[in-house]
């Protein structure tokens, strides 16, 4: 009885112990496999909806800027919309929103310009352009505005003097303009370039991260493209190309086109500048 008690009650033995280790272990590696993978393709979409999302913002706002371009009192020798062929393109869009201008009265010899027109719309740090009917233009910056002068004169004061001087025979003219300027920073910082806005000459600013090309290009009226056409008159319609990367390699994927991992997604979108006719 004694013999046959001790047998039933005898444990694992060390090959059972060994094999089932064994077992455990391969289940456990199996295990965390399968949630490393899921954990990197979690972080490889998360990453892709970032950059779709990005992507679609900045195309968003750059469509808007680029309708409202030409709007209100504009000089026929300044383009609402200019674009520099770089690969990456720089593209420029210019909108007089409030229709603010007025026609200067007097001559303007230094940095103040007269006028019987209202210069409400005029503020301090406001950027303006002059031009006249002889061909001269430029910008400036505002510095203040006196309503008081007497005599009916109201007076737009620019920081610097002019650069030119507009007499009055040659018809002067003022308007606020706005001025966005979008381009690609590649060499601030190459693992992370960026799509940068810069409005009215202000130090430039990270519009959207981790997008490294942009492009536009000019849908002609003929059937044919064009990166760079003549003048507006034969342009049907504008198409802008913005491309996006995640922000990090994936190294189990090869862009062929770019030889490396990131992974990238480009946003095509056709807009018609109303005000611009096309």
């Amino acid at each position: 009885m004694r013999s046959r008690s001790f047998k039933n009650s005898a444990g694992f033995s060390l090959v059972e112990m060994v094999v089932a280790t064994a077992i455990l272990g391969m289940l456990v590696a199996a295990a965390m496999s399968l949630y490393q993978n899921q954990h990197k393709q979690w972080l490889i979409q998360e990453q892709i909806a970032d950059m779709q999302q990005n992507v679609r913002v900045s195309m968003d706002e750059v469509a808007w800027n680029m309708r409202m371009a030409g709007c209100g009192r504009f000089p026929p020798q300044l383009d609402p919309i200019k674009s520099v062929d770089a690969n990456p393109d720089s593209l420029y869009l210019r909108e007089n929103v409030n229709d603010c201008g007025m026609c200067i009265g007097k001559d303007v010899l230094s940095n103040t310009i007269h006028t019987r027109d209202d210069v409400g719309c005029f503020k301090p740090g406001t950027r303006a352009y002059i031009w006249d009917d002889a061909g001269q233009s430029e910008w400036f910056t505002v510095d203040r505005v006196d309503t008081n002068f007497g005599q009916g004169w109201y007076e737009v004061h620019a920081t610097l003097n002019l650069v030119n001087i507009y007499d009055l025979a040659d018809n002067p003219k003022l308007i606020v303009i706005t001025e966005h300027k979008y381009y690609i920073d590649q060499s601030t910082d190459a693992a992370h370039p960026a799509l940068m806005r810069v409005i009215n000459g202000l130090p430039a600013q990270i519009f959207a991260e981790n997008v490294d090309d942009f492009q536009v290009v000019y849908l002609m009226k003929d059937g044919s493209t064009s990166s760079a056409p003549g003048g507006l008159n034969d342009v049907k319609a504008i198409q802008i190309e913005l491309q996006a990367r995640t922000e990090r390699q994936d190294r189990d994927w090869i862009d062929e086109e770019h030889g490396d991992g990131y992974r990238r997604r480009t946003l095509v979108s056709r807009i018609d500048v109303r005000n611009l006719g096309i």
